[in-house]
């Protein structure tokens, strides 16, 4: 299913605007405190908490947007052909987790390498065309992992990992 053929709207709600602003204030106010000594004045810190604020408030709406995305695409109207999945306990033996950095970047991350999931997992891979400023296409790709997609497969070799824990206990008593 693409995501561009689906179509929702954020309820409207002046509850939940008002309380992601206050959310939001508070936030940007503390890290402008953390950031800036008293000694700076009114236009520092304005500037500086407006700027936060803007970044809070563009994190808030963006995990709102794919919390909610995910809830619609989990619902049972939008799904056909619903059948037991297949073991995964084996496959996921298979995935490498891997520690790194990103170029240019000390801090340590714990994640894979999208070229080695794709063969264990090729659905679990995008791929989109590198682009220039302008949004030229560059001729090159950048492969992404869908990180989402773990978790069912983890739960279902949680299941499996169970069933065999079961199975153990019950010939050893």
């Amino acid at each position: 299913m693409s995501f561009s053929r689906l179509s929702f709207s954020l309820p409207s709600s002046p509850l939940l605007s008002s309380s992601l602003l206050l959310s939001s204030l508070r936030a940007s106010s503390l890290l402008t405190s953390a950031l800036l000594p008293p000694s700076f004045g009114f236009p520092s810190r304005f500037l500086l908490s407006a700027v936060l604020l803007s970044a809070v408030l563009q994190s808030a709406v963006l995990i709102a947007v794919i919390l909610l995305a995910a809830v619609l695409l989990s619902v049972v109207k939008l799904k056909e052909n619903i059948v037991d999945a297949t073991p995964k306990l084996a496959d996921m033996m298979q995935v490498r987790i891997r520690n790194y950095n990103l170029i240019g970047n000390t801090t340590k991350q714990i994640g894979v390498v999208a070229q080695e999931l794709e063969t264990v997992f090729p659905g679990m891979i995008d791929e989109t065309p590198d682009r220039d400023a302008e949004g030229n296409d560059l001729g090159t790709t950048t492969k992404s992992v869908k990180y989402s997609v773990f978790v069912p497969m983890l739960i279902k070799a949680i299941q499996e990992l169970k069933a065999e824990f079961d199975a153990y206990k019950a010939s050893h008593p």
